[in-house]
């Protein structure tokens, strides 16, 4: 779950975006028509009085929301509770401020000598107290319920990626098992990323590493597959310049990876080729990784056609880069030109 401290963008929702403030300008207005309204009835509706109270609130909505995006550093350092407070706080000072102002530009206007309407100005403040508490309960409850999903997905995360596939570690040993005679060498490097791979999968699910870092670790599970399976499997890299602010999280290509194995290339009899492609074009990176599909009379009378696992991995990381990078990450899947096609988009980081 992360930290109160520093998840305030869930309590307060990003006010520099042009459809946040959309948004409470719009239902702030709703709320001066609902009020004129009330006041003035709907066949003597008050256009006069509608336009100017329009006029005020849209100033103190923008007003409100540039001071909380200005203090929006300030809060992310403090916890939930004393964010909240101070941006209510805040909201009401800015709405005291223009509320004193119009009422002197309204007089001023009137050609009459000036005298603080506190009548005015205090019925403003009600009302701007009513309706502010009711923005920030929501944004409360909106806070708590994306740390529910978050903590939910992270305890689903965490309990997928303790998983290690069974067959995976019997193939390795038995690799390892009939090197060991002939080329005690290589069974030795086979032990070594093994054990690499086996101590990031102990790892923080949640970490983001370099997506070098995790093409590194590819290569690691390619080449204990590649010595069992042989000639059975080819593998194309076709990578362009990765850039070093590129991150991804962690073992998020080596699952598709052993998926395209275990289900494409282990049950075919005659093995094929995985292609691993990289293209990078600003802010976006394209990872496309695809395999052939065994047929009926190719199949393996023993392979496990069974795609449970496959689904339950794509679910996973689907899950892992909604919760990093939000709607910025796309992950499809399916059958192209005889082949499966997985391809994954992350921004760059740039």
């Amino acid at each position: 779950m992360h930290n109160q401290t520093t998840d305030i963008e869930y309590v307060i929702p990003d006010l520099g975006r042009i459809e946040a403030v959309s948004i409470l300008v719009f239902f702030s207005l709703l709320t001066v028509f609902l009020l004129v309204i009330f006041e003035s009835g709907y066949e003597q509706f008050n256009w006069r009085l509608m336009s100017l109270a329009s006029l005020f609130v849209t100033w103190v909505v923008l007003s409100s929301a540039a001071v909380l995006q200005l203090l929006r550093n300030v809060l992310q350092t403090r916890p939930a509770n004393l964010a909240i407070g101070i941006s209510y706080i805040s909201v009401m000072l800015v709405l005291l401020l223009l509320s004193t102002a119009g009422d002197w530009l309204i007089q001023h206007w009137s050609s009459n000598p000036y005298q603080t309407d506190w009548s005015r100005i205090a019925e403003n403040q009600i009302i701007g107290a009513v309706i502010t508490a009711v923005v920030m309960h929501f944004f409360v409850l909106r806070h708590r319920l994306r740390q529910r999903e978050h903590a939910e997905l992270n305890a689903r995360i965490d309990a997928l990626q303790s998983r290690i596939r069974p067959h995976f570690l019997f193939n390795s040993m038995n690799t390892i098992a009939s090197l060991i005679p002939e080329k005690p060498a290589l069974a030795e490097k086979v032990v070594e990323d093994m054990s690499e791979l086996f101590r990031v999968n102990l790892m923080e699910s949640r970490r983001l590493v370099k997506l070098t870092e995790e093409f590194e670790l590819c290569r690691r599970y390619l080449d204990i597959e590649s010595i069992r399976l042989e000639e059975r499997l080819n593998i194309e890299w076709q990578l362009g310049l990765i850039p070093d602010n590129a991150k991804i999280p962690l073992l998020t290509l080596q699952p598709l990876l052993e998926n395209a194995i275990y289900h494409g290339i282990q049950p075919s009899l005659t093995g094929g080729t995985l292609q691993i492609q990289l293209h990078h074009k600003k802010p976006r990176i394209d990872i496309v990784i695809k395999n052939p599909v065994a047929t009926a009379a190719d199949t393996h009378p023993i392979a496990n056609t069974r795609h449970d696992g496959h689904q339950m991995a794509l679910d996973n990381i689907q899950h892992r880069l909604a919760a990093v990078f939000g709607d910025s990450a796309i992950l499809t899947h399916g059958m192209e030109q005889q082949l499966y096609v997985v391809r994954l988009q992350i921004p760059d980081g740039s």
